[in-house]
């Protein structure tokens, strides 16, 4: 969903001409001081210079009441100069606090000014109604009554009070051209955009009187579907702003585009509406690169769309998700500087879009701050509980908990006060979720519970489809044909009437379904709705698949030749087309999308080669890699060089070829006392010589071989020693 900039009234000015001082000598008691006498009067007379001059330097204005104040705390004039003084400071809190402290309510209107600077609405209402009281409201006070309704969302009452300005009030109305701009605004928020030109009329005002007028409406005619109507006036507001700014206000080009943002934006939303996606887009992109800008609310509708039109993962829509978080609070509410000047409507659309974002980014603590702002907004203003309802049972249906979603969405169906649309969007909700937990039957309830989509082909279709996945083949004829008498006095739509067909043909009544066809091929009717060609194409197709179901093989063969000549007449070759080559063509959409990619691929390409928005002809020749010189060791020899040096060098030992593992050393062991062997009987006794003790000698047995040591003579004379170990 999106939102479009605010239709912008201009705000009530500050009261330059609010200030009062004693151009006197001050009343003092008889018994006060002669010294506090003249310092009052000296002070006096010091504001007096201050504000009457034609730079008035609000910073001492607000010294000197202070001055005064501390002097005679409970004097009214210099309480009256302070909170003008802290207005037009923009202090509005510190104004509103001194207007609190004033004796009476002489100072409400201040202080209720002051509270809608500070972008309390309720407060500054409530001040008004007790500082009006029972006595009869001015001029003044109707007037920032009327803004203050249409700030809060209460636009119908702003619009009645305008009126009644324009008609009781006519020459203070004169002077203040601003008014219709303001009346303009809210007539369109209380969604009469089609009194708009009338209201005009009767009250005698061009929307061609200024730029604001102008943009304003431009958003009327937004409303009623006069696109091409919005657009030119867009260009008219951009034009005449341009010519004023330029002219009266003398600002510079840079305070200029600043200035006329909300058209930029708006000519972008527009844009979006008539198709061009890819000019809204540019639009959106180009008014948040904007820098320095002082319109956040517009920068703020400006990100929303533009993530809403690409989605995330296109052109800039990751930074459009990433500027909307950063005009909001830790608490999912939005920055003052974007709450004080977009409407309730807006901030609905955002915090839903923003919700809707944070669910599918998986960052489900931030969505849940999000719709609890949503919440929180009043319901007169656009029921942003019912929108927080549907994102929440989505939310739940993420976390895999269907029951809960399901109560949700039945609360809100029984709500009285929700609206129409987030009603039906809900039932749309709980057919989905019953019909993918296989409850057909209760999704068929959902469905025939929204009489708004009753005539459209696509529930019958939905319908349909669920009956005969519950096996009701009845429940689904009775569907078709309740929508078939429904449409017998205008005639059915053609995705119906095809519908109905092909159900007859797969039931097997041939004759009932070439009936069907047959009318559908007959009709040429040209009101909306009726069937196209391709209708009449399927149509015929329908008529060849019945006369074959049916025997008819020459009727089938006849209608087939006159659907063929039908095809070949809308290529418009003249030739009949090559079936080999029709079954190698890819499908139009297919063709229509590879050429998309393509593109997009093409300009990448571009930009990488020749910088973003230049062109691949101007780019920058690329630098020619540089070849490094071999580095030699040192001393080395190029006539001699020796052997090459080892391929296999950098690989560790292991993965070289000439690895061969590491050789387990061999411990030869013998019989106990053989470590005093000599090295030459060793060879005999385990080589297999004659005379040695293993090769089966001459040597008689017990009579040890020379060279032997005494512990070897003593073993082989019998004297075995005891076997060590541990218990037997």
């Amino acid at each position: 969903e999106r939102t479009r900039p605010q239709h912008r009234p201009h705000s009530l000015r500050p009261l330059r001409g609010g200030m009062s001082w004693r151009g006197s000598k001050p009343a003092v008691a008889a018994s006060a001081a002669p010294s506090v006498d003249a310092a009052l009067e000296d002070l006096f007379t010091r504001l007096a210079e201050q504000t009457s001059s034609d730079q008035v330097n609000h910073k001492k204005a607000l010294k000197l009441s202070d001055e005064i104040l501390k002097l005679s705390p409970a004097d009214p004039d210099a309480v009256a100069c302070k909170a003008v003084a802290l207005v037009e400071l923009a202090r509005y809190d510190d104004a509103a606090q001194c207007c609190a402290g004033a004796p009476g309510n002489h100072l409400a209107f201040e202080r209720a000014y002051s509270l809608y600077r500070a972008n309390d609405l309720k407060g500054a209402l409530d001040v008004l109604d007790q500082g009006v009281g029972s006595g009869e409201a001015t001029f003044r006070d109707k007037k920032l009554r009327a803004q203050l309704l249409y700030r809060h969302g209460r636009a119908a009452e702003s619009v009645t009070i305008y009126q009644e300005l324009f008609t009781s009030h006519a020459d203070q109305v004169a002077g203040l051209p601003t008014m219709a701009t303001n009346l303009a605004a809210a007539v369109v928020s209380a969604g009469q955009s089609a009194d708009l030109k009338a209201v005009l009329q009767k009250l005698k005002i061009s929307p061609k009187a200024s730029f604001e007028l102008a943009f304003n409406f431009s958003c009327g005619l937004i409303d009623t579907g006069a696109l091409t109507d919005a657009a030119d006036y867009l260009s008219l507001a951009k034009r005449l702003g341009h010519e004023t700014l330029l002219d009266e206000e003398d600002m510079s080009a840079l305070e200029i585009e600043d200035e006329l943002l909300p058209i930029a934006v708006q000519a972008a939303h527009v844009a979006s509406l008539v198709g061009n996606k890819e000019d809204a887009a540019e639009g959106y992109r180009v008014a948040l690169a904007l820098t320095n800008a002082t319109d956040a609310a517009a920068q703020a509708v400006a990100a929303n769309n533009l993530a809403a039109l690409v989605g995330p993962r296109g052109g800039g829509g990751g930074d459009a998700c990433k500027r909307v978080e950063k005009l909001m609070v830790a608490d999912g509410t939005f920055v003052d500087a974007v709450a004080r000047f977009m409407s309730e409507a807006q901030r609905r659309v955002v915090l839903k879009n923003r919700a809707v974002a944070l669910m599918h980014g998986n960052h489900l603590d931030k969505c849940r701050q999000s719709l609890a702002a949503l919440k929180a907004l009043p319901r007169d203003s656009g029921d942003g509980a019912a929108a927080a309802t549907l994102v929440e049972a989505a939310l739940f249906m993420r976390e895999r908990e269907p029951d809960k979603a399901e109560a949700l969405l039945a609360a809100l169906v029984q709500d009285t006060i929700a609206g129409a649309e987030e009603v039906r969007e809900a039932q749309l909700m709980r057919a989905q979720i019953a019909a993918s937990a296989g409850e057909y039957v209760k999704a068929i309830a959902a469905l025939a519970a929204i009489p708004e989509i009753a005539a459209t082909p696509a529930r019958v279709a939905t319908l349909v489809a669920l009956h005969e996945l519950a096996g009701n083949a009845e429940g689904a004829d009775a569907v078709l044909d309740e929508m078939m008498a429904a449409g017998s006095a205008g005639g059915a739509p053609p995705e119906v009437l095809l519908r109905v067909a092909e159900r007859k043909l797969q039931q097997g009544r041939a004759a009932e379904a070439a009936a069907i066809y047959a009318d559908i091929v007959g009709s040429r009717s040209a009101v909306a709705g009726g069937p196209d060609e391709d209708d009449r194409n399927a149509a015929l197709a329908g008529v060849v698949a019945a006369k074959c179901a049916d025997g008819d093989m020459l009727g089938a063969e006849s209608v087939a030749n006159t659907l063929f000549v039908a095809l070949v007449t809308a290529l418009g070759t003249g030739a009949a087309p090559d079936a080999d080559d029709l079954e190698q063509t890819l499908p139009a959409s297919v063709v229509a999308r590879a050429a998309e990619v393509a593109r997009k691929l093409g300009r990448k390409r571009s930009e990488a080669r020749g910088g973003a928005g230049g062109d691949a002809n101007d780019a920058k020749p690329k630098k020619r890699r540089r070849k490094k010189n071999t580095i030699l060791p040192k001393g080395f020899d190029a006539a001699n060089p020796g052997p090459p040096p080892d391929p296999e060098r950098w690989l560790p030992l292991r993965e070289r070829s000439t690895y061969r593992g590491k050789r387990k050393k061999v411990n030869v062991r013998g019989a106990q006392g053989a470590a005093n062997m000599s090295t030459d009987l060793k060879g005999k006794e385990f080589s297999g010589g004659a005379g040695g003790v293993g090769g089966g000698g001459a040597t008689d047995k017990g009579k040890a071989p020379e060279g032997m040591g005494a512990a070897m003579e003593k073993l082989m004379a019998g004297k075995q020693g005891k076997k060590k170990g541990g218990k037997r």
